[in-house]
């Protein structure tokens, strides 16, 4: 007897062997002694036995999480910007160097007088050294500097280059200076005490206009080393019997350094027709 109640599949399958066997239903039915004396009805199929047909649509595209990518910057850092020193004005000597005399001119430059005009006119037209005495003290102590030959000042460099011990451009101009203060000075004098006479030039190779000279000098006062240069037995001999104390240098460094920048704006002032006038206001 054919059940009541069959699936879609089986309807199916009953169908296509009455075909087969060139049957009608009902004789298949007969054939198999199934008896059919109610209507068959098809039962749901269940909805694991069902083909679902799903719409599809895009693929969704699975998000993965993309690691934060190190930049150039981060394999390869820069280094931290250099911080900024603040230089306080007047610091360095380099910025102080006049370009005419090579002294330092931190201080208010001095003012040529009529006198020193008429003696720098006379040494320019002469090719004469220049010379001027300073007095301190109410006159109780003087000091006389003179120019340098170009020689001279080559020598001093030459022996300035060869100190290794000068690590800084601060100490190689110090070093310049103390050199020219020693050649610079022919007189020092004390009223009633001393009056000390220096050489007029370095050697016969560097100043023959001079009357002088420092290395027979020193050799006649038996204080000439062989194994020193000739500037290192000056420096040593003024240290030691001219210039000893601290506060002694110092004044006779500031005297030589006014020299010097003296010297420097009589000679910016040589090209200018109203020479006369316009010392005070070079520079």
């Amino acid at each position: 007897m054919l059940p009541a109640h069959i699936s879609q599949e089986e309807l199916k399958m009953l169908e296509a062997m009455a075909k087969d066997k060139n049957m009608s239903t009902e004789e298949l039915y007969a054939s198999l002694n199934i008896k059919c004396d109610e209507p068959i009805l098809v039962r749901n199929q269940p909805e694991e036995d069902r083909d679902i047909t799903v719409e599809l649509g895009p693929a969704p595209v699975e998000e993965h999480a993309i690691p934060d990518l190190a930049t150039e910057a981060e394999f390869n850092p820069l280094p931290p910007p250099a911080e900024e020193v603040q230089v306080p004005e007047n610091n360095t000597v380099t910025a102080e160097i006049c370009v005419q005399c090579g002294w330092n001119q931190k201080d208010v430059p001095i003012e040529a007088t009529e006198k020193d005009k008429l003696v720098f006119l006379q040494c320019f037209l002469g090719q004469q050294l220049f010379r001027k005495q300073y007095s301190i003290l109410g006159g109780k102590v003087n000091f006389q500097f003179r120019s340098l030959t170009l020689k001279e000042i080559d020598a001093i460099y030459a022996e300035t280059f060869k100190n290794k011990e000068l690590a800084t451009t601060e100490d190689f101009y110090e070093h310049v200076n103390r050199l020219r203060l020693i050649l610079q000075l022919t007189r020092f004098s004390a009223v009633g005490s001393t009056i000390i006479d220096l050489p007029e030039g370095l050697n016969e190779a560097t100043n023959r206009s001079a009357k002088t000279h420092w290395e027979p000098y020193l050799r006649n006062m038996d204080k000439y080393d062989d194994n020193k240069s000739l500037l290192a037995n000056i420096q040593e001999y003024v240290t030691e019997n001219v210039i000893f104390s601290e506060s002694m240098q110092r004044t006779a460094y500031k005297l030589c350094s006014n020299f010097n920048i003296l010297l420097g704006r009589l000679e910016a002032s040589v090209v200018n027709e109203n020479f006369w006038k316009t010392t005070e206001q070079q520079l």
